[in-house]
């Protein structure tokens, strides 16, 4: 009797476990989605209930985990991780008024800090004469406000005249009558607690939308209309400083963490005047609690543009901060003039370094990244590097000389020094799809943005000598075949000593 209860009991208790493991195979929550053709939304997320203001994006559908071989996984299309629709963001293209990035407010703060790309406007006329070139681009300008069109708590619309040159403006910019040319229409919202109101002069920031019809006063007329991100005074002597002190404790605090002290440095005392340091530069002292990187123990964090770098820096030794594209990591890159050498590092949010890379005979690099590639160009080689690791997706490819990159989803763009092949495409590979020369010896390439498809390129051609001065700017707009859609001198100052 015994040996029959014994014998009943075994049998339930298998009967329970074989139960038991169908259940979990049945699961939804056993790491593989219901479909093997579902696909993961990879977009910038914000982890619920995080009550630190520091970055801690979540990159969805970029686990590194996830080995399925028949995975159709967005993050996976071109092996490069953030994705918008199925096209791949890298660091120099995520723009505060792309909605899809799903940022939150303080991370777009940070975005709006690093992101200085604006094409700077001389000429009114231009936004008309040369559509191929500005319209959907971002653009900066001097306006005078002239009329409220629309304006609540957050929100205003202004009628806004442009003032390229400023010559009668600084005698009284409040008596000053402008003609009834070169006027736009700007909608954006305020910064900050400072509202500004009609008779400001300031420099905006913003997207060029197109000529726009605008009914003012009765009447309709047809108007530049332009988004503003940002906004800053502006007077006889130029714009004031990009930024305040409440600006880029909120920037510094989003980046390494609440806890941190603000300083503001004494000229003479905690730094002096030199090549890095000119009397116009304004910054304060970011120091994080957690000093136990020396490389992370004090940054100077610009008032100026989007800048940080380590406040150890000299001139013969100039070390950059930079945030990663998944808002999880840091890259500080470190130029030795004198050795020519340039070190690129990547951290974790603790500051413990993940790996180190180190590049010879080098004055100048460039890079761009996403959370999966850092595309950088040294001693003329393109270079590919895992984020995880730091090792060479495929071996250095020669390129020449850049002066600026930008990757995109089916390649990477290059600026190139001189008047020859001066902006090529490639594919991921470095493998070359076209080049285009360009009428300018460029020096130098600030700025590159991609408008509907079209690489839209700032080059600048910088020439000093014991006999002249010359600066001269040339924006170009490049279709996705590599031909040349416009192109016109921006800006051309030349000096002679004799």
């Amino acid at each position: 009797m015994r040996n029959t209860i014994k014998l009943i009991s075994i049998i339930l208790t298998l009967i329970t476990v074989l139960i038991f493991v169908q259940g979990c195979n049945n699961s939804p929550n056993n790491g593989k989605s219901n479909s093997d053709n579902d696909v993961k939304e990879a977009a910038v997320q914000i982890p619920e209930n995080n009550n630190d203001s520091s970055i801690d994006a979540e990159i969805v559908g970029t686990d590194s985990n996830d080995t399925d071989p028949n995975s159709s996984s967005r993050s996976d299309i071109s092996g490069l991780g953030v994705t918008i629709d199925g096209s791949t963001i890298s660091w120099a293209n995520m723009k505060i008024d792309n909605p899809n990035l799903n940022l939150s407010e303080n991370q777009l703060k940070v975005l709006k800090y690093f992101d200085q790309d604006y094409f700077d406007m001389y000429d009114y006329d231009s936004l008309q004469r040369y559509p191929d070139i500005y319209k959907g681009a971002q653009i900066g300008f001097p306006g005078f406000i002239i009329k409220t069109l629309d304006i609540n708590d957050d929100n205003f619309k202004y009628l806004v005249w442009f003032s390229d040159s400023g010559s009668q403006l600084w005698v009284d910019k409040h008596t000053i009558e402008p003609d009834n040319n070169n006027f736009l229409v700007v909608s954006g919202k305020f910064n900050g607690y400072k509202r500004i109101i009609e008779g400001d002069w300031l420099y905006f920031y913003g997207r060029y939308i197109d000529i726009e019809p605008h009914e003012i006063d009765g009447s309709k007329n047809y108007y530049p209309t332009v988004t503003v991100n940002k906004y800053v005074e502006y007077s006889h002597v130029g714009q004031g400083t990009q930024y305040d002190l409440n600006y880029v404790e909120t920037v510094a605090k989003t980046i390494f963490g609440d806890d941190l002290k603000m300083k503001q440095p004494v000229c003479g005392k905690d730094y002096n005047l030199d090549r890095l340091h000119n009397a116009q530069y304004s910054f304060y002292y970011v120091i994080p609690d957690n000093q136990t990187n020396s490389s992370f123990s004090k940054f100077e964090i610009s008032l100026e543009n989007g800048f940080i770098r380590s406040a150890d820096s000299t001139e013969e030794r100039e070390c950059t901060f930079r945030v990663s594209a998944d808002f999880k990591h840091y890259i500080l890159t470190t130029f030795d003039r004198n050795l020519s050498l340039m070190y690129l590092e990547y951290y974790d949010r603790s500051f413990k370094k993940l790996w180190g890379r180190e590049f010879k005979n080098v004055d100048n690099a460039v890079l761009d990244y996403t959370t999966k590639n850092i595309y950088l160009v040294a001693d003329n080689d393109l270079y590919s590097m895992d984020t995880k690791s730091g090792e060479d997706i495929f071996d250095p490819v020669m390129v020449g000389e850049k002066v600026k990159l930008n990757i995109l989803e089916d390649g990477i763009i290059m600026i190139g020094k001189g008047n020859k092949d001066n902006v090529m495409k490639t594919d991921l590979s470095g493998k070359i799809l076209w080049k285009q020369s360009v009428d300018i010896s460029t020096t130098e390439c600030d700025i590159v943005q991609m408008v509907n498809g079209n690489v839209i390129a700032e080059l600048i051609c910088r020439e000093r000598d014991d006999t002249h001065y010359k600066f001269e700017k040339r924006i170009v707009s490049v279709d996705t075949k590599g031909e040349i859609l416009s192109e016109f001198k921006s800006y051309d100052d030349f000096n002679s000593y004799e």
